[in-house]
C-alpha cells in the first residue's frame, strides 16, 4: 500500500521528483567511476603488448574523447542556463571549470561558447558527434567560421557540411568549410580590403618568451602566408642537406619552421637598403573558373572574392591556371626529364598535397612523383605524375608495391591512382583529401575463412 501524499503534495510529480533526483546521482556517480577508470589507464601503455591491442585501445579512447567532450559541453550548457555556478560559486560557467582540473580559462571559455552554439544552431553536429561519426574539433571550426550574417545559412547546409565530413579528412574538411562561409559571406559587412582594421596583429610578453596572435585579411593574408611558406620551405630544405651530414639532427616541426621563418623575414627586412633594392614579387597561383568569375582560389583551395585581392594583381606575380570542370588542369609541357615549374604548379592545385589516402602532408611538403619510372619509359605528363610525401613515396618504393595511373575507358588518364600492395589489396588515391574511388574491399588471403 503506497503512503499517503505528505503536505497535499501530488504523489506523481514527488515520484517524477524522485526518480529525476536517482538518474542525477546515477550520471554522477558514472562520472566518478569513469574519472577513476581513466586514472587506472593512464600507466596502462607499457603493459598492453600486443600491437593490435594497442592499436584498438587507440581507436576506442579517440571515440571516447569525442563522447566525452560532447557530454562535457552539454553539462556546461546546462550549468549556464541554470546559473548553478554563479549561485552556489559566485563563479561564471568558464571560471569553474577552470578551477578544478587547473585548466586555461581560455580553453574553458572555447568550449562553453562552442557548447552554446551546438545547442543555439548546429544540433545536427550535435547528434553526429553524439553518434561518433565526427569530432569535437568539427563543431569548433563551424563556430569559429560562422557569424551572424551567415549562420542560418550554414544551419540549412549541416546535413551536406556533414556528409563531406565523413567522407574526407579533417584538414581538407576544414578549409573546405572556411571556403564555403566565405563565399557565403563575400557581400557580408565589409570588405577586408577597405578595412584597415580586419587586419591586426598583436604582441604579449609572457613566460617563454613573446606570444604573438593576430588576423590577417584579404590580400594581406594571402602575401603573409605564401611569404611565411616559401621561407619555411627554404629552411625545410636546408635542414634536410643539413641532415645528410648528421642524421641525428632533428627537422622541427612545420609550426617550429613557420616560426623561424617569421624571424629570418624580419631579419632580411632590417638588412635591406630600400634605396639599392626593389621590393619582391611573391609568386601566388589563382585558380579561376569559367563558371565562377566572383572569386578566385589559391593553389591550397582558400577561395577569396575577386575584390578582396584585386592589389595583387599591381605587385604580385600572378600565375594563371584553367582547370576543367573535374579539377584536371591541362598539360603544360612536353615530355621532359623533371617536371617544368609550370606542370608543378598545376599538379599542386589538382592534388591538394601527398595522395596517398589518409596522408594530411600538404603540397609544400610533397614531391613529384613519376607514376611510371623514367628510366622505365615514364612520360613527364601531368597525367603520369602525383604528389607523394617522403613517406609514401617511400612506401611507394618499397618492394612488391605497385603505383599506376587510372585508365578512363573513353577518356584515358582521368589523373587518379592506385596503388597494389604486396597481399594485393588495391588502395585508390585521394585529391584534396576526398577519395576519388570507394575503397575497396580486401581480398580473401589464403586460409581466411570466407564471411557467412
Amino acid at each position: 500500500m503506497s503512503e499517503p501524499a505528505r503536505d497535499g503534495q501530488d504523489p506523481e510529480n514527488e515520484e517524477s521528483t524522485l526518480d529525476s533526483s536517482r538518474a542525477a546521482k546515477d550520471f554522477a556517480d558514472l562520472a566518478s567511476e569513469a574519472t577513476d577508470l581513466f586514472a587506472r589507464m593512464a600507466p596502462l601503455e607499457a603493459r598492453i603488448e600486443s600491437d593490435d591491442d594497442l592499436l584498438s585501445t587507440a581507436t576506442e579512447l579517440e571515440r571516447t574523447r569525442s563522447l566525452l567532450d560532447i557530454t562535457s559541453a552539454h553539462v556546461a550548457t546546462e550549468l549556464r542556463q541554470r546559473g548553478a555556478t554563479q549561485v552556489e560559486h559566485g563563479m561564471t560557467v568558464e571560471q569553474f571549470l577552470a578551477q578544478a582540473p587547473k585548466q586555461a580559462k581560455a580553453v574553458c571559455k572555447r568550449r562553453v561558447r562552442v557548447a552554446q552554439a551546438l545547442r543555439r544552431h548546429f544540433d545536427r553536429f550535435d547528434e553526429a558527434i553524439s553518434e561518433g561519426q565526427l569530432s569535437w574539433a568539427h563543431a569548433e571550426t563551424i563556430e569559429q567560421y560562422s557569424n551572424r550574417r551567415i549562420v542560418d545559412q550554414l544551419v540549412e547546409l549541416q546535413p551536406e557540411i556533414i556528409d563531406l565530413a565523413k567522407c574526407m579528412e579533417f584538414d581538407h574538411w576544414r578549409r573546405h568549410v572556411l571556403s564555403l562561409c566565405r563565399l557565403l559571406d563575400q557581400d557580408g559587412g565589409f570588405d577586408p580590403s577597405e578595412d584597415p582594421e580586419s587586419s591586426q596583429l598583436h604582441l604579449k610578453e609572457n613566460s617563454l618568451g613573446t606570444d604573438v596572435r593576430g588576423n590577417l585579411s584579404g590580400e594581406n593574408a594571402v602575401i603573409a602566408k605564401e611569404t611565411i611558406n616559401k621561407v619555411a620551405d627554404e629552411l625545410f630544405q636546408q635542414y634536410s642537406r643539413d641532415r645528410q651530414h648528421d642524421p641525428l639532427l632533428e627537422i622541427p616541426s612545420r609550426g617550429a619552421l613557420r616560426a623561424q621563418a617569421f624571424i629570418e623575414i624580419c631579419r632580411r627586412a632590417q638588412a635591406v637598403d630600400l634605396e639599392s633594392s626593389k621590393p619582391p614579387a611573391t609568386q601566388t597561383t589563382l585558380v579561376i573558373t569559367a563558371d565562377d568569375l566572383r572569386s578566385a582560389s589559391t593553389s591550397d583551395g582558400h577561395q577569396h572574392p575577386i575584390n578582396s585581392i584585386s592589389g595583387l594583381c599591381c605587385d604580385q606575380q600572378i600565375q594563371p591556371l584553367i582547370i576543367d570542370e573535374d579539377g584536371n588542369p591541362l598539360h603544360l609541357g612536353r615530355s621532359q626529364r623533371l617536371a617544368s615549374a609550370a606542370q608543378r604548379r598545376a599538379i599542386r592545385v589538382r592534388d591538394g598535397g601527398c595522395v596517398f589516402p589518409g596522408c594530411d602532408v600538404p603540397a609544400s611538403w610533397s614531391i613529384i612523383h613519376h607514376v611510371t619510372p623514367w628510366h622505365a619509359g615514364g612520360r613527364t605528363d601531368v597525367s603520369e605524375m602525383a604528389m607523394l610525401c617522403h613517406h609514401h613515396h617511400g612506401v611507394t618504393h618499397s618492394n612488391h608495391w605497385n603505383m599506376s595511373a587510372n585508365e578512363d575507358p573513353e577518356t584515358g588518364a582521368d589523373q587518379t591512382f592506385v596503388w597494389t600492395t604486396p597481399t594485393g589489396r588495391r588502395i585508390h588515391s585521394q585529391r584534396h583529401g576526398v577519395p576519388t574511388r570507394p575503397p575497396e574491399r580486401p581480398r580473401p588471403r589464403k586460409g581466411d575463412t570466407p564471411p557467412s
